[in-house]
């Protein structure tokens, strides 16, 4: 048979084109496409299969390697130093692949099977058991034809049998299917989730009802399964009052010193004196926020915002503890021992953010800085510290505020009272004269939400909130 030159060219570089090394190039993005999408499947035959797609596609890849290596016309040298990393890089990917690929499968191998083998046959899949879910039931949204001899859904079920439930005893297959539906879903949640429970596990427990419902959303289903109506929150509310004394000749020691070694409240007031006061000369490259205390209503705000910056401060002394000795005239030296209140869940806050969300506050020192940066504040995972100040044209309220958003809130409220003007607070002792009385009143309030979404327990939190303002009503107001 006569074949033209024409021809015999063409079919010489269509054979060419078949078997050369490009052919290896999209061979292997084939087989690792196919590959990583079988081991993304929830299905454990699926993802056995990566393995060998994914195992192809790296041989592939190490073929052409070597091909270009063999073919490369350059000197030795450049060429042992590509070659070296090129196989590393291809053995380094295969090792990544595979752990990823084999941590999937030991996901599957640890569900429970939904197939009975114990005869060597597969048997119908048994059904999760439910009977410990604490959801609610409602009736699913579709339903099947309705027989006259069928028995209404009891709200006693619980939600998965809910969705299962259909008022037609003979529609076992539709049963079944929804059934099938659901596990399949419950291990796709397992294999996309990180910290799985026991329970879930073990197929006791669903995932949460929001997240199947989407997927049952996305898969065109159109029952659901019930959620459960919303826990109302923990919610508490506690005050005390704190009376700050005032030297009110004084702008830079606003807070006298308090010579009466027995008052149960001489740190409280010790404390305000170290945070309020400072030299009348001002020591050079240092410079003071203005001072305004010349009416009353200046008193009243300077000692408001005074309160907030104590109570920021000695939150954080509460959650880290304190120990030391110190020297007390006509007592001689005593330990000091706060026992800490540590916060739920807790990691260090970033120093840098809350000095900045400090901003000018007169009471932060070069020291305090210096603290704070050495002892970080120790707050639950995901919270933010503001400090906020009611408008004006109200009453004055400066708020310490912790909040995680959709899981916590905790306000430290500073508010100020009627002034006792030359009276000095009871038990406090000076050598100066006209001390006045300023009561402030701290309220603690707080909202923690009980959500079902596991790992947030919210009684601990409540009862860390408690604690803490028992700690600071035993400083202010013992």
């Amino acid at each position: 048979m006569y074949t033209s030159p024409g021809m015999s060219n063409v079919l010489n570089r269509a054979l060419h084109f078949i078997f050369g090394p490009h052919t290896f190039e999209v061979l292997a993005f084939f087989l690792a496409a196919a590959g990583i999408a079988f081991a993304l499947s929830s299905d454990r035959d699926d993802v056995v299969k990566a393995n060998w797609f994914l195992g192809a596609a790296f041989l592939l890849a190490l073929g052409r390697s070597a091909h270009l290596m063999l073919t490369w016309k350059e000197t030795p040298p450049p060429r042992y130093v590509l070659s070296f990393l090129l196989f590393g890089a291809i053995g380094v990917g295969w090792v990544i692949v595979y752990d990823w690929v084999g941590g999937k499968l030991q996901k599957l191998e640890n569900l429970p099977s939904a197939v009975n083998t114990s005869s060597g046959t597969a048997n119908q899949p048994t059904p999760p058991q439910v009977a410990t879910s604490p959801l609610r039931v409602q009736p699913s949204v579709d339903r099947l034809p309705d027989s006259k001899t069928a028995a209404p859904t009891l709200p006693a079920k619980p939600p998965v049998e809910a969705a299962l439930s259909t008022p037609d005893d003979r529609a076992q297959a539709e049963i079944e299917r929804r059934r099938l539906l659901l596990d399949k879903l419950r291990n796709e949640y397992i294999l996309s989730h990180d910290n799985i429970s026991p329970a879930l596990m073990a197929g006791t427990e669903q995932p949460p009802p929001d997240w199947t419902n989407k997927r049952l959303g996305e898969l065109g289903e159109k029952w659901r399964i019930p959620t459960p109506q919303a826990s109302l929150p923990i919610s508490k509310t506690l005050r005390f009052t704190a009376v700050v004394p005032i030297n009110e000749s004084s702008k830079n020691v606003p807070v006298p010193i308090n010579t009466n070694s027995n008052d149960p409240k001489s740190d409280f007031y010790q404390d305000l004196l170290g945070i309020a006061g400072r030299p009348d000369q001002v020591p050079e490259g240092t410079t003071y926020k203005e001072r305004k205390l010349d009416t009353p209503g200046d008193k009243f705000v300077f000692i408001t915002r005074l309160i907030q910056y104590y109570v920021l401060h000695s939150l954080r002394v509460l959650q880290g503890g304190r120990q030391g000795t110190r020297w007390i005239a006509g007592k001689g030296v005593t330990a000091i021992d706060v026992t800490p209140i540590p916060a739920p869940d807790a990691v260090p806050y970033s120093t840098d953010t809350l000095i900045h969300d400090l901003g000018d506050n007169e009471f932060l020192t070069q020291s305090d800085r210096m603290l704070w940066k050495a002892r970080p504040f120790q707050l639950p995972n995901g919270t933010i510290v503001s400090l906020k100040e009611k408008p004006s044209g109200g009453p004055l309220e400066c708020t310490v505020r912790f909040e995680r958003p959709e899981y916590y809130r905790i306000d430290f409220i500073a508010s100020p009272s009627i002034s006792m003007t030359g009276q000095p607070p009871a038990g406090f002792e000076s050598t100066l004269t006209g001390v006045s009385s300023y009561p402030v009143t701290v309220t603690m309030t707080y909202e923690i939400q009980k959500r079902g979404d596991g790992g947030f327990e919210p009684e601990i939190y409540a009862r860390w909130a408690d604690e803490l303002f028992s700690g600071l009503k035993n400083i202010m107001a013992p």
